[in-house]
C-alpha cells in the first residue's frame, strides 16, 4: 500500500483511474482543519451517505448508515490521532452492503481513507456466519466460482486442518488428509517467499488461531510456491466462525479463503512504475526523489549523491531539434546503469540534471564507477557530454542540502570543461 500512497504525487486522473478499478470510494482525510478530499466516490456510496468535505460529518454519515452491529468496531476511524498503522474493519451498511474500510497514515496528522465493497458471494459467507454456517462445503464451494485457488479450515481447538482444493475441472474437493495445523503451518510457511515470511508470521500470529473469537478477521497477502513451481501473489481472507467440524459438531473454525491476485499485483506495480519513474529514460522521478527525502529526513546514517548535468542540451534542442535532443538523453542516460549495477537509485532530477543515491560509498569506489560511466560516454560517442559532483559522508537527513553543494560541485566541473564548447 506505500505504492499507493506514493501514487498520491502523480497526476490525478490516473490515481481515480487505479482507485476506480478497486475502491468505491477514496479520499484523503486532513486532521489538521477536518477535511476530507474524495478521490473516488461511488454513486452507491453516495446514495448510501452523501458528498461530504467536511471529515466528522463524513464519519457521522457512514456510521449512521451502518448496520448496528458493527457501529463499535467502526469507531476506531474516528480517532486519527497517532496513527501509526493500517485500520481495516468489515462492516454491512443498514442497506445490507458489505463493505471493507481501510484507513492508513500518509504524513503526520493526514490518512487515506479507502472502501472496498466486498465480494458479493464473500458478503453472503459474512452474513451466513452469523446464523452460524451449516454448509460450510457450499458455501465454499460458492467461493471457490469467484476465483479462490484454495481454502482450508483450521480448528484450533483440536489442532485439525482440513483442506480444499480444484479437482482440475473447477470442482472443490475435501483432501482426505489427517494432519495437525501445528505441522501443516510449517509446510505452508516453507512456500512463501523469505521478503514475506516475517510478515506473514506476524500477520497469523505464528499460526496460533486459539485466541481469535467468532467475527475476527486477518487479511494477508503474500508469495507463495504452493501451487506453481513460480512464486505467485496471494490474499489470504481468514475468518473465525462457529462451523460444523467433522464429528457435525458446531466449533470454531478459522476459515481460510486464499485467491490468487497475481494479476491484480501486476496492474498495481505497473501503475506504480508509471508514477515513480520517468518515461523517456525509465530512471526514476522527481516524485521518487521527494519520497526519498521525506523517508530520510530524521536519518543519521551517512549516504552518496552524484549531481550530473548533460552539456549542451539546450543548444542541440534550439540547433537540431527535440529529437536530437531525445536521443543526447538517453545516450548518456543508458550508461548511467554502471551506478544501478552497484545500489545506487539513478534518478531523472530535472529537463538536463540526474542523480545517483546510495548509502556512503568509500571515495575509491565512487572514483572508479565515475571512470567506468565516462569510459562508457567516450566509447559511445558522448565524450564530454557529462559533468558531475560528488558529496558524500554525511548524514541522509541532510540529502537536500547535499544535493545543493553536488549540484555546485558539478558546476565547478562544468567550468573546467568550457574547453570543450559544450557547456
Amino acid at each position: 500500500m506505500r505504492a499507493i500512497i506514493r501514487a498520491m504525487n502523480v497526476d490525478k486522473s490516473l490515481l481515480c483511474n487505479f482507485f476506480a478499478q478497486v475502491f468505491c470510494y477514496a479520499g484523503l482525510i486532513n486532521e489538521n482543519d477536518n477535511t476530507i478530499e474524495p478521490i473516488i466516490n461511488s454513486k452507491k456510496i453516495m446514495d448510501e451517505i452523501g458528498n461530504h468535505t467536511v471529515y466528522s460529518d463524513f464519519y457521522m454519515a457512514l456510521s449512521k448508515a451502518i448496520d448496528f452491529e458493527y457501529k463499535a468496531p467502526f469507531a476506531r476511524f474516528r480517532i486519527l490521532d497517532k496513527l501509526t498503522e493500517k485500520r481495516v474493519v468489515t462492516v454491512k451498511s443498514e442497506a445490507g452492503n458489505w463493505y471493507e474500510c481501510i484507513l492508513f497514515p500518509n504524513g503526520e496528522k493526514k490518512a487515506l481513507l479507502l472502501i472496498e465493497e466486498v465480494n458479493p458471494v464473500y458478503a453472503t459467507f459474512l452474513k451466513e456466519g452469523q446464523k452460524k454456517i451449516e454448509n460450510t462445503n457450499a458455501v465454499i464451494h460458492d467461493l471457490f466460482k469467484h476465483n479462490f485457488a484454495f481454502a482450508f479450515i483450521v480448528y484450533p481447538k483440536t489442532d485439525k486442518v482440513i483442506y480444499y482444493v480444484f479437482n482440475g475441472e473447477k470442482e472443490l474437493v475435501e483432501v482426505k488428509e489427517d494432519r495437525k495445523w501445528s505441522r501443516a503451518y510449517g509446510d505452508y510457511v516453507a512456500t512463501l517467499h523469505p521478503d514475506d515470511r516475517q510478515y506473514f508470521y506476524e500477520a497469523t500470529h505464528y499460526g496460533d488461531f486459539s485466541e481469535m473469537k467468532e467475527g475476527d478477521s486477518i487479511d494477508v497477502v503474500f508469495r507463495s510456491t504452493i501451487l506453481h513451481n513460480r512464486y505467485r501473489w496471494y490474499r489470504g481472507l481468514i475468518t473465525a466462525r462457529v462451523v460444523k467440524n467433522e464429528k457435525h459438531d458446531p466449533e470454531l473454525g478459522v476459515i481460510n479463503l486464499v485467491s490468487d491476485i497475481t494479476n491484480e499485483i501486476s496492474e498495481k506495480e505497473r501503475l506504480q512504475t508509471k508514477s515513480e519513474t520517468d518515461a523517456l529514460t525509465g530512471l526514476y522521478n522527481r516524485t521518487h526523489m521527494d519520497d526519498r527525502i521525506e523517508a530520510w529526513q530524521n536519518s543519521e546514517d551517512p549516504c552518496t549523491v552524484i549531481f550530473m548535468d548533460i552539456n549542451g542540451l539546450k543548444q542541440t534542442n534550439d540547433t537540431m531539434g527535440h529529437e536530437e535532443g531525445d536521443r543526447l538523453i538517453k545516450g548518456v542516460t543508458s550508461g548511467m546503469k554502471v551506478f544501478s549495477d552497484e545500489g545506487f537509485e539513478v534518478y531523472r532530477y530535472g529537463g538536463d540534471e540526474f542523480l545517483a543515491l546510495a548509502e556512503k560509498k568509500e571515495k575509491e569506489e565512487v572514483e572508479a564507477l565515475i571512470k567506468s560511466y565516462l569510459d562508457i560516454l567516450r566509447e559511445t560517442g558522448f565524450e564530454n557530454r557529462v559533468a558531475y559532483g560528488v558529496i558524500s559522508d554525511r548524514p541522509k537527513k541532510e540529502l537536500r542540502l547535499m544535493i545543493h553543494d553536488a549540484d555546485s560541485e558539478m558546476y565547478k566541473c562544468k567550468k573546467c570543461m568550457k574547453g570543450n564548447k559544450i557547456g
